[in-house]
């Protein structure tokens, strides 16, 4: 049972990443960080306490991988990556990015590093395999 309040956008988008990303894996902090070519983490709490934080990122051999990021565990302990960025939203924003429409969630300070993120991890995972047929 999940730890988090239901909100109907929170599983669409965890059933989307489960299609078409692999799990990180092992999560703790002293963990070998993993390489990453782009990481995104994106905290879900404009719409509730304790809301979930996902990890987005694709390996250097392009293979794309998420996690929910446990509490008190940054991005960066997890994955070193060449281009890392991150916000905070409402989950159906994020479910309408990964079926393929523009962001619109992004406060002022977005510049071309994290549109470059946003857009290629955006495009990878439409694009990548349906990993529940294998």
């Amino acid at each position: 049972m999940s730890r988090y309040p239901d909100d109907p956008a929170v599983a669409p988008i965890e059933q989307i990443l489960a299609r078409k990303a692999l799990p990180h894996g092992e999560i703790t902090k002293s963990a070998t960080r993993r390489k990453a070519v782009h990481a995104l983490w994106i905290c879900a709490c404009v719409c509730w306490d304790m809301a979930p934080t996902w990890l987005i990122y694709d390996e250097p051999d392009g293979t794309l991988r998420w996690c929910r990021l446990p509490n008190r565990i940054e991005a960066r302990a997890l994955v070193d990556a060449q281009w890392l960025t991150g916000n905070h939203c409402d989950p159906e924003l994020v479910l309408s990015w990964l079926q393929g429409e523009p962001q619109t969630w992004w406060n002022d300070d977005f510049d071309a590093e994290d549109e470059l993120v946003l857009n290629e991890l955006g495009r990878k995972l439409r694009d990548s395999q349906d990993l529940s047929s294998i």
